[in-house]
């Protein structure tokens, strides 16, 4: 209970009362020592703030040592770990270690539950370890007071053991330790000291084991990976040779498998398959184990996988389409693996069925009983929608065929083999010899009967079988023990996952939460086969694709959303979406409205600062204020020809008026326009020019406006935002009321409605300049615009009026590269659309999440990515700002001048840093014929001609 509430939490379920109650020296009369409720209320009340451990496997000041500087006086721990600890990797004792439990563990990830609660209920009687270093059948087997007495072996180890320096598993010699490394060690227990700091020092952990040694004979071996922890985790239950004495005795073939599969240096401490392995993979396997008859893939995560990402997100999706209220889609959700974990512990060692999980669910759930039926025939049917080839895989398996060995699917899962067949030939896996399904067969793989069952249906013995798969226990270590070959192949979370996708995963199963895990599922499944492309293809198109794909895929979905939302309260006529912030903008609303015919209309039009500043221009005072809108530094020519619709031909024109005033040179740097005597002057000569150009390109793009029916209805105008001056220009120049729509506005943009004007902003920004939204402007506009030209005026040629247009302001490298992210971002919308309808949106609660994944690449770009926009220039002329977008080291440049000359500084930084590397390489190339902006077969842009 913390102090910021009142709220007394249920009793936790590894709350251990005689525990409890032992620790107190004093117990109060008043408390009820035969009622665990009550003892409970007492931690809660007081026994936290005295420091009394709620169970044996919970020690309050270990936990409270894991904060660095960051106290907990106001907070139970208990409470902290049970919200959110445990999901963030905090440990609830030395031993028990929550992120390798999980990540060990895949159900107990995917069941979304608290490890700890797990391994006290069920992993410590299935032989599932609390951490790498303890083996609890070991131990318990070893000391036979520990077996005798009946105690848990961790409980006895946390409590007894490590003071008494009993050996923790076979391979640790506590003693032998101690008495090695007293010095060191003092009053720390054995282990503990081993793991924290003895490794890093390269301490033996027994005579038994040379860590110098075994490093010399695992050279894949990372410098920080503890020897120690690498052979318990991969060689535990094989010979394998620890010190120069060990005879090592595995065959020729065995150990060039092991030199093949030794564990990678990558973000994994795995013996694991990686991409650049796929190459020549056939010829690998057939040297490794040249006796090879048969080999036997793992389904899900191997070759295929849920694009929505988490298992609880299919249940989610059912439960929605079953008719479950969005309010309770969260209970529900629970309820679900609720039952499927009830379902397993009944059948303990046997897999169960999804009408076994189903049955409970009705039992569990009063409320929802009548819809279970429903809930898991949606439940088969989004299996079968979500589930998509894992790129890797396939190509791993289809290379593997070519041997001409039978292989085999084996997997543990809970749904009929009738819905498996159905999903692997979606996914376009066929040719295999038989499959394998374990709700079939009651067989699994996780206690290894389901090894010994496929061996002894195909008649093959178990040391001609090869298994691959993604599960460290179930495809690897359970194989390998039963006397198979084992390979494993990465995840593509572990491969892609990012601090977003992570964060957005860990979302709870509320209808908010179900969007932003599902954006995590489809960016790691796009980004995994993206770098596949990548590394098979040598080129970072696939890469830019999926970054549109994953980041502004999901940024420009919620917001097309939203805007469809507001478009349907405010009754608007036809929606108008500003260039260039407006193209895909526009795009993405016409994939919606193919869906559905009955939204409003759209249109493109044509507008820019540059136009719009020009239109609301009919005295000198008006352009004494468009001249000193802010700036950078700009010659007098550039703030002429930028914003007064002035051409080199109207500059020659006054030419000897100005060369009478001294004023035949233009260049000179304008920064305090009126109070700089030359501007005056200027503005003085050029005045009725400037004037009739401005009245002219009013009167034409009136007709403009007209001709596309603006003037028609009340309509909205759609654009990135900011202040609406499209909006109030629209107003005060053409006296068009529109409804604004913007992505994002500032405070300026309230001005808008001192002239009776109204809009809605998905996101509003306050005045505070680290709002990524502010920080990050210029990339959100280089992210969203077009790639076509800006607008700079209009022409009339007879009753036609054409549009100028200036060439973007971005070098041909970047347009491509923008436009590879803008079709990646669209393929978001139209695939979210197939697979999930147009209902699943954001709440206004947590509309700014959506932006996360933009922001995180913004501020962590890929290599690869950074590399297409190394040298590009973004400019605007309006505002008389040139730069580069991203510079990488040439020359003699400085770090601090390449960031300063971006507008992408960790771009920069990021290529300047790794230059040198693959990925640092421009894998990007401008293609003779670019890709151009354009609507699904819609002419969005009339004809125009190009201005300079």
């Amino acid at each position: 209970m913390s102090e910021s509430s009142n709220e007394i939490l249920p009793k936790w379920a590894i709350f251990d009362g005689a525990f409890y109650l032992a620790q107190l020296a004093h117990a109060s009369p008043e408390i009820d020592k035969d009622n665990d409720d009550g003892l409970w209320l007492h931690y809660c009340t007081i026994g936290w703030r005295n420091g009394i451990d709620p169970s044996p496997y919970f020690q309050l000041s270990w936990y409270k040592s894991q904060f660095e500087g960051i106290a907990l006086e106001n907070m139970d721990p208990t409470e902290h770990y049970r919200r959110v600890g445990w999901r963030a990797g905090f440990r609830p004792n030395k031993y028990f270690q929550t992120d390798w439990y999980l990540a060990k563990y895949s159900d107990v990830d995917s069941a979304g539950i608290d490890p700890l609660e797990h391994y006290i209920n069920f992993g410590r009687h299935e032989s599932r370890k609390p951490c790498p270093y303890f083996d609890q059948d070991w131990y318990r087997n070893v000391y036979a007071d520990v077996a005798n007495s009946g105690i848990e072996p961790l409980r006895h180890y946390l409590h007894f053991g490590a003071a008494e320096h009993r050996n923790p598993n076979h391979m640790f010699d506590s003693k032998w330790y101690y008495e090695n490394y007293k010095r060191d060690v003092a009053n720390i227990d054995p282990l503990f000291h081993y793991i924290t700091n003895g490794w890093k020092s390269g301490f033996a952990p027994s005579k038994n084991f040379d860590p110098v040694f075994y490093r010399k004979n695992n050279p894949l071996l990372r410098d920080d990976q503890d020897p120690l922890y690498h052979y318990l985790e991969y060689y535990k239950n094989r010979e394998h040779a620890c010190t120069n004495t060990a005879l090592d005795q595995q065959a020729d073939a065995q150990i060039r498998w092991l030199k093949v599969n030794a564990p990678i240096s990558t973000r994994t401490d795995k013996s694991t398959l990686i991409y650049s392995d796929l190459l020549d993979i056939d010829d690998r396997i057939l040297r490794a184990v040249p006796s090879l008859k048969a080999i036997s893939f793992d389904v899900f995560d191997t070759l295929i996988e849920r694009r929505c990402g988490r298992p609880e997100n299919v249940f989610a999706l059912a439960a929605l389409q079953a008719g479950v209220s969005q309010c309770d889609v969260e209970e529900v959700v629970r309820t679900r693996i609720d039952a499927e974990l009830i379902s397993r512990k009944n059948a303990k060692s046997r897999e169960i069925t999804i009408h076994e999980i189903y049955d409970n669910f009705a039992q569990l759930s009063k409320k929802y009983q009548h819809n279970a039926q429903a809930m898991m025939d949606a439940e088969l049917q989004i299996e079968q929608n979500v589930c998509v080839p894992k790129e890797s895989g396939v190509k791993l398996y289809q290379s593997l065929l070519k041997l001409g060995i039978n292989i085999y699917l084996v997997s543990d899962i809970y749904l009929p083999v009738s819905t498996m067949v159905s999903i692997v030939d979606k996914c376009g896996i066929t040719d295999y010899a038989g499959m394998f399904v374990s709700s079939q067969i009651g067989a699994t793989k996780h206690f290894g009967h389901m090894f010994e069952y496929l061996s002894n249906s195909i008649k093959v013995g178990k040391s001609h079988i090869l298994h691959i798969g993604d599960n460290s226990l179930s495809d690897f270590r359970v194989p390998a023990d039963r006397g198979l070959h084992a390979c494993l192949v990465e995840k593509s979370a572990s491969i892609v996952n990012t601090v977003t996708t992570s964060q957005w995963q860990e979302t709870p199963y509320t209808v908010d939460g179900l969007f932003l895990s599902i954006c995590a599922g489809e960016a790691i499944h796009s980004r995994a086969n993206a770098i596949l492309k990548r590394q098979t293809q040598q080129r970072s198109s696939n890469e830019l694709e999926s970054a549109g794909y994953s980041c502004l895929g999901p940024l420009l979905l919620s917001f097309t959303q939203y805007l469809i939302g507001v478009a349907r309260i405010q009754g608007l006529s036809t929606l108008y979406f500003v260039s260039r912030d407006g193209f895909y903008m526009k795009e993405a609303y016409d994939i919606f409205k193919m869906r559905d015919p009955d939204l409003p209309g759209s249109k493109y039009l044509l507008g820019s600062r540059r136009v719009l500043r020009a239109i609301d221009i009919v005295n000198r005072s008006d352009v004494d204020k468009i001249s000193s809108i802010d700036h950078k530094p700009m010659t007098m020519e550039e703030i002429l020809t930028s914003r007064f619709q002035i051409n080199m031909k109207d500059i020659q024109s006054v030419s000897r008026e100005l060369l009478a005033n001294g004023l035949e040179d233009l260049s000179f740097i304008v920064e305090h326009n009126t109070r700089d005597p030359r501007y005056s002057k200027v503005i003085d000569i050029l005045l009725p020019t400037i004037l009739h150009k401005c009245s002219s390109l009013r009167q034409i793009y009136k007709e403009y406006i007209s001709d596309i029916g603006l003037t028609e209805g009340y309509n909205g105008v759609i654009d990135i935002g900011y202040r609406g001056t499209i909006q109030k220009s629209l107003l005060e120049s053409c006296s068009i009321n529109c409804h604004g729509i913007y992505f994002s506005t500032w405070p300026e943009a309230d001005n808008l409605l001192n002239s009776g004007l109204r809009f809605d902003s998905f996101i509003r920004c306050g005045s505070d300049p680290n709002h990524p939204l502010i920080k990050y402007v210029q990339l959100f506009e280089l992210f969203f615009s077009a790639t076509h030209g800006t607008l700079i005026s209009f022409d009339r040629q007879g009753i036609q009026k054409i549009p100028v247009l200036e060439a973007a302001p971005f070098g041909n490298q970047s347009r491509e590269a923008l436009n590879y992210v803008h079709k990646g971002a669209i393929d978001f919308i139209r695939e979210w659309l197939s697979v999930y309808g147009p209902d699943l949106e954001l709440s206004s609660d947590s509309r700014e999440r959506c932006y996360e994944a933009m922001v995180e690449l913004f501020e962590s770009p890929p290599r690869s990515i950074a590399s297409a926009f190394e040298g590009e220039i973004f400019e605007d002329k309006f505002g008389g700002d040139k730069r580069f977008i991203a510079v990488g080291r040439t020359g003699n440049n400085q770090l601090k001048s390449a960031i300063e000359n971006s507008s992408w500084k960790s771009a920069s930084s990021v290529l300047w840093q790794t230059k040198t590397t693959l990925e640092g390489k421009s894998l990007m190339t401008v293609t003779q014929e670019l890709i151009e902006d354009s609507f699904s077969g819609t002419n969005t842009i009339p004809s125009y001609k190009h201005g300079t």
